[in-house]
């Protein structure tokens, strides 16, 4: 994880008050020089390596076109004061196949560099480049470069050392030289710098852990940690933080990790120093299993910041200055208006990103689609950031008032930053405003907003000139633009420095190479036609967007044209099924689409998979020409491809959550996963269905409209599956209701009863036996309408657990019997397995244990030959440990709720593990140890209430009351 944008300068001088330190963590380096003292003439240029390379003169960005000058200055600042061969310059650049006048080439890149960094006189620069015997040396004061900084901090001693090294962490944003990096770059400079800065994460674990606050920093520093499992001093002081910090839970898993990992990587064990900090865990846990109680996630929701924002320092500044707490009895709230394209939320999220260091306890974002037909809900937006704060989906409130009251207490005393983007009113956004003082909301809207509100409003107007040609520049290139200021003045003024008009002008410009700043200036001249040019309601872009699209290779055509039609945060695996083409290709077609500024990066989702997103007008314009230029049927297919790539995923997610497809309805469908997907979808299938969760309704409407039957049944039922994983009612509800609307309208028999097999599972998961009962009997008859065998046999079992569930054991036995035969025919070892189970709970139930024993050593026996099926394993091992009480053989009893207990916890059953903590309850009970049986039930309570009751909970709740408490 790379830490960004100048935040750690708030704790560089202890003078400094606390706003003055937000202003200096918000504004540019040349503002950071005015506000410590520094004297502006010795900082007009700065280098930055620790990520994309940056160059800054006199505070303004300075634009470096030529990848290999950009290279080439990020080796010489990597070695900054010390010589650099052109030999070396030239093995790094081109490796062993360097071209004959790779000399020339470097001495004339070397020319281009000196001239943009020192572009007038270069007396009283602290960056200086010059020749040496046989190569060159950048000289640079320490502030110049990040890398002499960040080694600076790390060995100056004048302020706390956890700041010095906050500080210095700080400066990396992401991998050195970002794209430019070179595999050479890396291992001469990348692996000796990432050891540096793991160096350094060590060093403020151990200051944190010695100061009993390593809770703070554990979050924080998890993803860097999972990245470098090799370097296992950073996992030893890693688990020891997470266990100082409560997450005894969390710790040993993760050792659990990187043990499995080590040993397939390595074939190797575990090093002294990490078993020492495993085994110093044990022994300070208690021998039973214990629970985690709730605890508030830290969400980062931001999107990414705009890479090339620019200007906007006093609003900047008006921003940072309210953010602060400043003795307000509420939290501080902020409104930015302004019409559209004048970059309210460009702005918003420039400010939230500055100032995350300030908001330490998370960043919560949502597009409210106010200017939409249809604006979120405030319950919907309630719902997704209770979610975001670690609330459990069954723990979520139905209604908004009461989300709202469980938002907000989450929230309290903590530092939380909202981001409110495209708002339509105030009563819109109140129920979503955090109410304590220590958080802040950011608020954009086409409308003035925030009056009945109590907020700060800041009308956003268009840009200054100097601001405007700047981001022209920017966008084009100071190589087309700098010798022409004036005329790229003028055009900036032409389209009335409005944000996104420039944006349309740097577009053609950088769409056609050949084009001057004067030539598009006369056109824009005369006034007739400039609004057709720039504004023409959603098709003011078409002309922009037309010079782009022409100048595209034919593959880019049809892809920006496919893309169109697919839902947004667009992955590059949905792009490659789309097209029909590998992976590898569709990255170099969706680069060309980035390249020409088609698309945009949205940023990565939580399993790091890069997302796209096309801006809404270019959308509109590209399926525009995919209306002309493909036909209907051929843009059918193309989406069904897109669809079915979902389906093969949601399919591959569902059995790697569940180890199998047990009990499954499968329908025609021929769907595979790629290889690259796959493997991911195998390691994180929960996290991979919570990056294409927003798709998959936008998906199944596609698929309704499209006439997909079959597809649109299968996503339902498959995404409802998944869904139950993470109790999400509402939305199964959802996608059940499109795919039985589908299924039922052309009288597909076997897609309804399967989509009726999942809502009855909806209903018993919402504890309504009657209702399940009904539509798994339903389910059942058409199925044998059908003569669906596997159908059949499935819905017999699920109608056996309705009657179990509704006490009627003797009508539950007889139907599983019955399912147990058609799944025994079917060869279905998983289905069979549960079957077992649930006729060993039916003869538990009636006082029958040998039965039941025989039965349960049946399911567990399938599981060993055909699994593992972890989850219908664990749930046997429970049902046994009940079954050894009932037969006072307490110690087998133990040992098997315990053994349930860490397979649950490993697979994230969190309903498991406090089922399993019930069990080691009663065991303790019959050893006469009740106050050690009520301390067992509280944790499962704990975690069990999420933080609202439940039905588990109150269950925990009736067994605590049987001890008389």
């Amino acid at each position: 994880m790379s830490d960004g944008d100048y935040q750690t300068f708030t704790n560089s001088t202890a003078e400094i008050s606390e706003r003055s330190q937000l202003a200096i963590t918000l504004l540019p380096f040349a503002m950071v020089d005015q506000l410590s003292g520094r004297a502006e003439g010795r900082r007009r240029v700065e280098i930055r390596v620790l990520g994309p390379l940056e160059v800054a003169h006199r505070g303004l960005p300075v634009q470096i076109p030529r990848r290999q000058s950009r290279i080439l200055l990020g080796i010489l600042a990597l070695d900054a004061n010390r010589p650099v061969q052109v030999d070396r310059l030239i093995d790094l650049l081109w490796g062993t196949e360097p071209p004959e006048n790779a000399r020339t080439i470097v001495q004339i890149r070397i020319s281009q560099i000196r001239s943009i960094l020192c572009p007038d006189d270069a007396h009283g620069l602290d960056v200086r480049l010059e020749p040496r015997a046989g190569g060159y040396v950048l000289e640079a004061a320490p502030d110049s470069v990040d890398v002499l900084r960040f080694r600076d901090l790390l060995r100056r001693g004048a302020a706390a050392p956890a700041d010095r090294i906050r500080a210095a962490l700080a400066l990396w944003r992401g991998p050195l030289l970002g794209r430019d990096a070179m595999p050479e770059i890396t291992a001469s400079y990348g692996q000796a710098l990432e050891a540096e800065r793991l160096t350094a994460i060590e060093h403020l674990l151990d200051i944190e852990m010695r100061s009993g606050d390593s809770g703070r920093v554990v979050d924080e520093f998890l993803p860097i940690v999972l990245d470098n499992f090799v370097r296992e001093p950073l996992v030893a002081r890693f688990l020891r933080a997470l266990h100082q910090a409560g997450r005894t839970a969390e710790a040993l898993k993760l050792y659990d990790q990187c043990r499995r990992w080590l040993a397939s990587e390595f074939g190797s064990d575990p090093s002294k120093e990490l078993h020492d900090a495993y085994r110093e865990i044990l022994a300070q846990t208690s021998q039973e299993p214990t629970a985690v109680s709730f605890r508030p996630a830290m969400p980062k929701l931001l999107p990414a910041n705009v890479n090339d924002f620019t200007g906007r320092i006093s609003e900047v500044t008006w921003i940072a200055d309210r953010l602060l707490p400043d003795g307000r009895s509420g939290a501080a709230l902020i409104a930015i208006a302004g019409p559209g394209g004048v970059g309210k939320t460009a702005l918003a999220i420039h400010v939230a990103h500055l100032a995350r260091a300030r908001f330490p306890d998370g960043q919560l974002y949502v597009d409210l689609h106010g200017a939409d037909d249809h604006p979120a809900s405030a319950r919907d937006v309630l719902g997704r950031f209770l979610r975001a704060l670690g609330v459990d989906g069954s723990a979520i409130p139905e209604g908004q008032d009461e989300r709202a009251e469980l938002y907000r207490s989450l929230l309290a005393d903590r530092r939380v930053l909202v981001l409110l983007d495209n708002a339509r009113s105030d009563s819109q956004v109140a129920p979503l405003l955090p109410a304590e003082p220590l958080c802040a909301a950011l608020i954009t809207s086409r409308s003035r907003l925030g009056a009945t509100l109590g907020a700060a409003t800041l009308d956003l107007d268009v840009l200054d000139t100097v601001d405007a040609t700047a981001l022209l520049q920017r966008i084009v290139g100071t190589a087309r633009t700098s010798a022409t200021d004036g005329a790229t003045a003028v055009l900036c003024d032409l389209v009335g420095r409005l944000p996104l008009a420039v944006r349309i002008v740097g577009a053609k410009l950088a769409g056609k190479p050949h084009w001057t700043v004067d030539r598009i200036t006369n056109d824009l001249r005369d006034e007739d036609a400039r609004l057709d040019h720039l504004v023409h309601d959603h098709l003011d872009v078409r002309a922009t967007i037309s010079v782009s699209y022409a100048g595209l290779e034919p593959d880019a055509q049809r892809a920006i044209r496919i893309l169109s039609d697919l839902p947004d945060r667009i992955a590059g695996w949905q792009a490659a099924a789309a097209l029909g083409i590998a992976p590898t290709d569709a990255d170099l077609v969706l680069d060309q689409l980035v390249d020409a500024y088609l698309l945009d990066v949205a940023g990565a989702d939580s399993t790091g998979t890069v997302l796209y997103h096309l801006h809404d007008l270019v959308r509109l314009f590209a399926a525009e020409r995919a209306r002309i230029e493909d036909p209907s049927i051929l843009r059918r297919a193309y989406r069904e491809r897109a669809h079915t790539a979902l389906l093969a995923g949601l399919q591959a997610a569902c059995r790697a959550a569940n180890d199998g497809d047990h009990m499954v309805i499968r329908g025609d469908q021929v769907a595979s996963v790629v290889d690259s997907l796959q493997t991911l979808v195998q390691r994180q299938p929960l996290a991979w269905f919570d990056s294409v969760r927003p798709g998959i309704l936008p998906s199944l409407r596609q698929a309704q409209r499209d006439g997909n039957v079959g597809l649109c049944w299968e996503i339902a039922v498959v995404s409802s599956d998944l869904l139950a994983l993470q109790r999400s009612f509402d939305e199964r509800q959802l996608v059940l209701d499109i795919g039985m609307s589908e299924a039922g309208a052309t009288g597909d028999v076997v897609g309804q009863a399967a989509v009726l097999l999942a809502l009855g599972k909806l209903r018993a998961d919402q504890f309504l036996a009657d209702e399940a009962l009904g539509c798994f009997e339903r389910s059942l008859s058409l199925f044998e309408s059908a003569e669906h065998q596997h159908g059949i046999g499935v819905s017999m079992a699920y109608v056996a657990m309705a009657h179990r569930f509704l006490g009627r054991n003797d009508e539950a036995l007889e139907y599983c019997e019955r399912a147990l035969t058609r799944l025994t025919d079917l060869e279905e070892p998983g289905g069979r397995a549960h079957l077992l189970r649930s006729i060993g709970q039916i003869h538990l139930a009636k006082a029958d244990f040998a039965i039941a024993d025989d039965y349960f050593e049946g399911a567990l026996g399938l599981c060993a030959e055909f699994g593992p099926f972890r989850r219908i394993e664990a749930q046997t091992q429970f049902w046994q440990g009940n079954l050894r009480l009932k037969q006072d053989r307490v110690d087998e009893a133990q040992a098997l709720f315990t053994r349930v207990f860490d397979a649950c916890r490993e697979i994230g059953d969190v309903t498991g593990m406090c089922q399993a903590l019930r069990g080691l309850s009663r065991c303790l009970v019959v050893r006469n140890s009740p106050e050690r049986a009520r301390e067992i039930l509280l944790q499962a309570l704990e975690l069990a209430e999420q933080p609202r009751s439940t039905m588990l909970s109150r269950s925990i709740r009736q067994d605590l009351d049987s001890l008389g408490g």
